[in-house]
C-alpha cells in the first residue's frame, strides 16, 4: 500500500487526479456530443431529403413509375458526391447517378405507420459506402397510392469525422494546457496554505534538536488546540523531571545530618559492650551512607545545570573527566577521550551525563591505570568506554544490566548504576553492548544511539 509523505502531497495527489478525471470525462463527453449532433443533424437532412424524394416520384399506375430529377439537388448527379439516394418501388429501383455502379447496403423491412421521429429513431445507422467512404444512412418506408415504397438515403460522414477529430486533439491539447495550469495554481494555493503547518514542522524539529523550548501559538485555528497541549505537556514533564530530580538530592542531602547521629551512636558505651548491635548498627549506616554518596556523586557528574535537549559534548566531556579524576585521585588514572571536533548532541543534558558518568565511574573502579572513552557520530552517535581492568566472564557480562547485582561485594555500591545506565539508553531506543576489549585487555562498554532518535526519549518519573 502507498503511503503518501505529507498533507501536501495527499491534497496534491487527490486534487491532480480529480482534475485530471474530471477533464478527461468532460473531454470525452464533448467528442461524444458534437458526433451525436452531427449525426442527428445530417438524419434530420437526410429525411428531408427522403421526403423531397417521394414528391419527385410520380406514380401513373403501377407499370408507370418515373423520378422527376429535376426536383433533385445535382449532388446526386455527381459521381461519388458523398450523397446517395435509393428508391425500391413495386420490384423496381431508383438510384442516384452519384452511386455510379455501386449500390448502398440492404435495409431491413420496416413497418408501416411510423412517424417522422420513429423513422429517424429505427432507421440510422452508420455504413461503408463506395470508396471506403463512412455513410449515415436512413431508410424510410412510406406508401403513396395504395403502394409501398422505400427510401434510403445516405451521406458522407468522412470529412466530418477528420474535422472532429482534429478538433478533439486541438481540444485535448488545451484541456492538458489547462490542467497543467490549474495544477500549478493548486499547488500554489496547497503550499500557501500550508505553510503554517511547516512552520510547526521545523519548530517540531527544532524542539527535538533542543534549539527551543515549546512551540509558538501563532497557528491555524485546526491546529492551535494541539500545540497548546503540546506545550503544556512539554512544561509539564520538565517541572516533573526536576522536581524529581531535586527531591533525589535533597533527599541525599537531609540524610546526612540523621545519619551522622546515627554514626556517632556506635561510640557509644552500651553499644560497644554489645557487638552484635554495634556491627549490625555500624554496617546500616555504612550502607545508607554509601548510597548517599552515590546520588550525591551523581548529582555532582550532572551539574546544576537545567536540563536541555541540545548539547555540546566537548566541555562536557571534559568537565566530567576532571570530576572523575578527583574522585578517583588515589588511583592516579590516566583517563582520555578521542571525538569529532564540536560534536553536538541532542539527548538531554543531564541523561547524557548520568549515562557517560555512571559508564565511567564503572570503568574507573575496576580500571588500573587507564580509560579510554571514543566517541563517533557517522551514522550513529556511538559511545565507547574501555579499561585496562581484570574484564568480565561473558556469563558475567550477561548480569552487568540487572539490578542490584554487583560482580564483586568487596567493591562499595549496591550494583544500580549500569541498570540506570540501561533504562537511558533504552528510552532513547538505542542499545548497550559488553565486550572484551583488545585494546586495553578489560572491560568494553558499547552505548550505540540513533542519531534520527536522539533526543525523542520519553520523561518518566523517577
Amino acid at each position: 500500500m502507498l503511503k503518501l509523505a505529507s498533507i501536501q502531497t495527499r491534497l496534491a495527489a487527490g486534487l491532480s487526479l480529480s482534475l485530471l478525471v474530471l477533464l478527461t470525462a468532460q473531454w470525452l463527453v464533448v467528442g461524444v456530443s458534437i458526433r451525436y449532433l452531427t449525426e442527428a443533424y445530417i438524419a434530420a437532412h437526410l429525411i428531408q431529403d427522403s421526403e423531397t424524394l417521394l414528391a419527385a416520384l410520380l406514380i401513373a399506375n403501377a407499370n408507370e413509375i418515373s423520378l422527376d430529377k429535376s426536383k433533385l439537388s445535382p449532388v446526386y448527379a455527381r459521381p461519388f458526391s458523398g450523397q446517395y439516394y435509393k428508391l425500391s418501388i413495386g420490384g423496381k429501383d431508383f438510384r442516384s447517378r452519384s452511386l455510379w455502379d455501386t449500390d448502398l447496403p440492404h435495409s431491413a423491412e420496416l413497418p408501416l405507420g411510423l412517424t417522422a421521429k420513429d423513422r429517424q429513431k429505427f432507421t440510422k445507422s452508420i455504413v461503408a459506402g463506395p470508396q471506403a467512404q463512412t455513410l449515415l444512412q436512413v431508410t424510410s418506408r412510406y406508401s403513396k397510392k395504395s403502394t409501398s415504397i422505400t427510401v434510403t438515403v445516405a451521406e458522407d460522414l468522412t470529412s466530418i469525422y477528420k474535422d472532429i477529430t482534429r478538433f478533439q486533439v486541438r481540444y485535448g491539447i488545451v484541456s492538458l494546457v489547462v490542467a497543467l495550469l490549474l495544477l500549478a495554481i493548486q499547488s500554489f494555493i496547497i503550499k500557501k496554505n500550508l505553510k503554517p503547518l511547516d512552520k510547526i514542522r521545523r519548530e517540531l524539529m527544532a524542539l527535538e534538536k533542543g534549539i527551543v523550548n515549546n512551540l509558538q501559538e501563532d497557528v491555524p485555528t485546526e491546529v492551535l488546540p494541539l500545540v497548546r497541549e503540546l506545550n503544556h505537556q512539554l512544561k509539564a514533564f520538565s517541572q516533573r523531571l526536576d522536581r524529581s530530580r531535586n527531591a533525589t538530592g535533597n533527599l541525599a542531602h537531609a540524610l546526612k545530618t540523621p545519619l551522622s547521629l546515627l554514626s556517632q551512636l556506635t561510640n557509644n558505651e552500651w553499644i560497644q559492650q554489645n557487638q552484635t548491635i554495634k556491627d549490625t548498627l555500624t554496617q546500616s549506616v555504612n550502607t545508607i551512607e554509601q548510597t548517599i554518596n552515590r546520588e550525591l556523586k551523581r548529582a555532582r557528574i550532572a551539574g546544576a545545570q537545567l536540563g536541555g535537549r541540545h548539547t555540546e559534548l566537548e566541555p562536557e566531556i571534559k568537565s566530567l573527566i576532571e570530576t572523575l579524576r578527583a574522585i578517583y585521585q588515589q588511583k592516579s588514572l590516566n583517563i582520555h577521550y578521542t571525538m569529532p571536533a564540536k560534536i553536538l548532541c541532542h539527548m538531554d543534558r543531564q541523561d547524557l551525563m548520568e549515562m557517560l558518568g555512571n559508564v565511567l565511574d564503572n570503568a574507573c573502579k575496576w580500571a588500573k591505570h587507564e580509560v579510554l572513552l571514543t566517541i563517533t557520530d557517522e551514522q550513529e552517535l556511538l559511545f565507547t568506554i574501555e579499561d585496562d581492568g581484570s574484564g568480565c566472564t561473558v556469563e558475567e557480562m550477561d548480569k552487568l544490566t540487572k539490578r542490584g547485582v554487583r560482580l564483586d561485594e568487596q567493591e562499595t555500591g549496591h550494583g544500580l548504576g549500569l541498570s540506570i545506565v540501561q533504562g537511558i539508553v533504552e528510552d532513547y531506543f538505542g542499545k548497550l553492548l559488553f565486550s572484551y576489549s583488545k585494546k586495553m585487555g578489560g572491560l568494553k562498554v558499547t552505548i550505540s544511539i540513533p542519531i534520527l532518535m536522539v533526543g525523542a526519549s520519553q520523561i518518566h518519573d523517577s
